[in-house]
């Protein structure tokens, strides 16, 4: 089967010119909304339609520096659309912040994706982030992070 019309949005989303990304990113979430459920089941066996939200989401998390202060990362807002964020105005500006910006945004709009999608996109949504992004890439570290807490725990 053919989806013409989430390829060429999909493939928009790669854009340059963030007019046209945050565009494409509307019409997915247009078309992911709709309520029929045949839509719903088209769109979410598409082959790559949860898959480069996924990927996308881990391909922004490793583009982060390694270390970042968290007081800068407290101080960040970032929500999805178009980014207003000028860096030669941006006072409190520090290194990985574009990054960083790029990774919440991408983060909220497939949190939207999730809650403004049917509900069977939504779920395929979901279970492709979490096998694409949360289990390989956040548990190790979060679980890396409870050994050092136990162990400075048992030690004290």
């Amino acid at each position: 089967m053919e989806f013409n019309l989430i390829d060429s949005l999909l493939a928009l989303l790669q854009s340059p010119d963030s007019k046209i990304a945050v565009k494409a990113c509307e019409g997915l979430l247009l078309i992911s909304s709709i309520p029929e459920k045949h839509a719903a089941q088209c769109i979410s066996e598409h082959p790559m339609f949860c898959t480069v939200m996924a990927e996308r989401l881990c391909s922004l998390y490793t583009a982060l520096p390694l270390c970042m202060d968290p007081v800068d990362v407290e101080s960040v807002e970032a929500k999805w659309g178009l980014d207003t964020c000028n860096d030669g105005e941006d006072t409190s500006m520090f290194h990985g912040k574009r990054q960083l910006i790029s990774l919440l945004s991408w983060y909220d709009y497939c949190d939207q994706m999730v809650n403004e999608s049917h509900p069977m996109i939504s779920r395929t949504i979901a279970r492709k982030i979490n096998e694409w992004f949360f289990i390989p890439v956040l548990e190790p570290l979060l679980l890396q992070s409870l050994v050092y807490i136990l162990i400075l725990l048992v030690k004290y």
